[in-house]
């Protein structure tokens, strides 16, 4: 075996003879030479070896639901909010080694009025921050946040854009293409009623029930658009008594 640079050559020789002036360049057939490959096919390797290393390595995530369907001006919703450790376990993706810090923004029109999640410590109002020391291995998730906010009367129609930002982990630098989250959310101006149902009266007893509705620009004025409440009346607070 004989070292040449970066190359190594592998020779295995049985008998060869001294060749004369002139005679043809032929070796017998138990000449074997073998060379390693070339510097394009090494650097391929290289390569090769290198995004497999970089799959491998801790790569969060983050993103968000919301319900309802539609947001109603004057009322509530709620987001859920999943953050992801995306390396892969059976690539041998690695596991969270620090804190996880999530910050959600909340666009104007919204704000918080409770954030939290198993193991996930939360605070804030129109900047809702949440930290968490749980471990996520590869290609699991960590607990999920829920987030529930009040819609102002006069929020923004017909939607916004709600977006929520992931760190630490011990992610590298490199990894952090993918650590913002956007939920676009519809707004309703239309006013909804919202009480679907009245308790059933007491003969000789007072009856006094409230109607609720959420939508639009508050305070609501209530009128009987058609049919009848017998001996009772609706009022344009919306008391029905």
């Amino acid at each position: 075996m004989a070292i040449q640079g970066e190359r190594v050559i592998h020779e295995r020789v049985t008998a060869v003879p001294s060749l004369a002036p002139g005679t043809a360049n032929e070796l017998p057939n138990e000449f074997v030479a073998m060379r390693s490959p070339s510097p394009v096919l090494a650097l391929l390797a290289l390569l090769l070896v290198s995004a497999a290393t970089l799959h491998a390595q801790l790569d969060l995530k983050v993103s968000k639901t919301h319900s309802p369907d539609t947001f109603a001006r004057g009322g509530t919703g709620t987001y859920t909010i999943i953050v992801s450790n995306d390396s892969k376990k059976k690539k041998g993706g690695s596991p969270t080694s620090a804190a996880i810090t999530v910050i959600d923004t909340l666009p104007l029109g919204l704000t918080s009025n409770s954030a939290s999640g198993n193991g996930w410590n939360c605070s804030g109002g129109q900047v809702v921050t949440c930290t968490t020391s749980q471990t996520v291995a590869g290609g699991s998730d960590a607990t999920p946040i829920t987030l529930t906010v009040s819609v102002a009367p006069n929020a923004p129609t017909p939607a916004v854009t709600n977006t929520v930002l992931v760190s630490g982990g011990g992610e590298l630098p490199a990894q952090a293409g993918n650590n913002i989250g956007t939920d676009n959310t519809p707004i309703s101006a239309t006013v909804n009623i919202t009480t679907v149902s009245l308790p059933e009266g007491t003969v000789g007893v007072g009856y006094s029930q409230t109607l609720a509705a959420a939508g639009g620009q508050p305070p609501y004025t209530w009128n009987l658009a058609s049919g009848s409440l017998g001996d009772l009346t609706l009022h344009p607070n919306g008391t029905i008594a």
